[in-house]
């Protein structure tokens, strides 16, 4: 039987039986696609074999459209030959989600469930989305797409509201909407802006919409791709305030929050020029949300000179963000001396600014005997205090709060 004997008795078969567009299918396969491994319909959907020996719907080069349209899509692996751009017509779990790509002999399929956990279907998985670069905000945890083709050619994603693009991006602000791609160990950020006009037509919105890479690239050098949102997305923790102190030779950390659903964690990190940053403490959030949280860290070894400080602040889902960065200096306080101690009538403090630098005295009960006096050359007077032991603190105008003792012998 000839290839069109075959497409006929199919027609005639499709009719007879109603099946749904069933004759636009076959009216494409036998007309625009050269070979298939396995399929069977469903409903509007064609279904390939995803895992194995994968069954693949191939277009030829001659072919401009798939001939399909959304409710009515392959679900498994199309090919295209040529180097036009086309859109191939794949989705998964009743979602219609295409990707175009414009580089010959390009293979893909749509994936929709669990991204973490998208272990057996994909070769290569899982693909954790803690697992990311630092410029990567949160990675989509319901959609993928492997695409394979070792020729060069840019790709477009789309998105649906089963993507949840506004939940990701935690605005409206698609200009923080990316591609990212999975090296083999993490999720790389691919360049790429969101289409004023979706290959879908209409105009991009959180709700639909596309997003095309920027450069030619050989899709083979990613196992996987989905969307992604730019540091500064969706906050696992709500902070309403992060301070930093200077006390004594230590760094007080000081934050609070008043949200923290699915919050894990706190990590502190540390840095002398902002460009790599060193944890050095972990502390797990309360996960209350009915009031204020507040929480503290010490650093009781802090570089000498430069300090800067943030919080990342991570969900139970790996996904995480950064707080503001907070600055403080320790410079030469090893050297800050008092004298002479014991003293009588006065005494001085060496290696301390003049200018703004304030000292209190207290008991060491805690009792305040002298409180923000201006530091000056002409010395602390403490005549009229009785003998015995004393602690002086120092603030000083870089913001350090330093600890001394004093002893008052009469």
């Amino acid at each position: 039987m000839d290839e069109s004997s075959r497409y006929m008795r199919d027609l005639r078969l499709c009719r007879s039986k109603k099946y749904l567009f069933c004759s636009v299918i076959i009216l494409v396969f036998y007309f625009t696609l050269q070979n298939i491994a396995v399929y069977a319909q469903q409903g509007n959907t064609i279904i390939t074999a995803r895992t194995g020996s994968i069954g693949v719907l191939s277009y030829s080069a001659q072919v401009t459209s798939s001939g399909l349209e959304s409710g009515k899509y392959i679900d498994g692996y199309v090919k295209k030959m040529g180097t036009a751009k086309f859109i191939y017509p794949v989705g998964n779990g009743g979602y219609y989600r295409p990707f175009a790509a414009d580089a010959n002999g390009i293979t893909g399929a749509y994936f929709f469930g669990s991204v973490d956990n998208s272990v057996n279907e994909i070769p290569g998985g899982p693909f954790p989305r803690s697992s990311k670069d630092v410029d990567i905000g949160s990675v989509s945890p319901t959609e993928l797409w492997d695409i394979n083709g070792s020729f060069s050619g840019k790709i477009t994603l789309t998105w649906s509201p089963v993507s949840n693009v506004a939940t990701l991006l935690s605005s409206s602000d698609l200009s923080k909407l990316m591609i990212v791609g999975w090296n083999g160990s993490k999720w790389t950020k691919i360049p790429a802006t969101y289409d004023q006009v979706s290959i879908l037509g209409g105009s991009s919105t959180t709700q639909n919409g596309s997003i095309t890479t920027t450069s030619a690239f050989s899709p083979d050098n990613y196992s996987v791709y989905t969307l992604a949102s730019a540091p500064g997305g969706p906050l696992p923790v709500t902070l309403v305030n992060f301070e930093v102190k200077a006390i004594e030779r230590t760094s007080q950390l000081s934050w609070s929050t008043i949200s923290e659903i699915n919050s894990d964690r706190f990590e502190i990190e540390r840095s002398d020029l902002g460009k790599s940053w060193t944890s050095i403490g972990s502390i797990f959030t309360k996960n209350i949300n009915a009031a204020t949280q507040n929480y503290s860290f010490s650093d009781r070894e802090p570089l000498n000179g430069n300090n800067l400080y943030r919080l990342k602040m991570i969900d139970t889902d790996g996904t995480f963000a950064y707080s503001q960065i907070r600055q403080i200096s320790f410079n030469n306080i090893f050297d800050i001396t008092v004298y002479p101690n014991p003293a009588t009538d006065k005494f001085y403090l060496s290696n301390v600014s003049q200018v703004g630098s304030k000292i209190s005295l207290f008991e060491v009960g805690g009792k305040k005997m002298i409180e923000n006096a201006s530091f000056t050359t002409d010395g602390i007077n403490v005549s009229a205090l009785s003998a015995g032991s004393y602690i002086i603190r120092i603030d000083t105008n870089d913001g350090q709060q330093i600890v001394r003792k004093l002893l008052i012998a009469r």
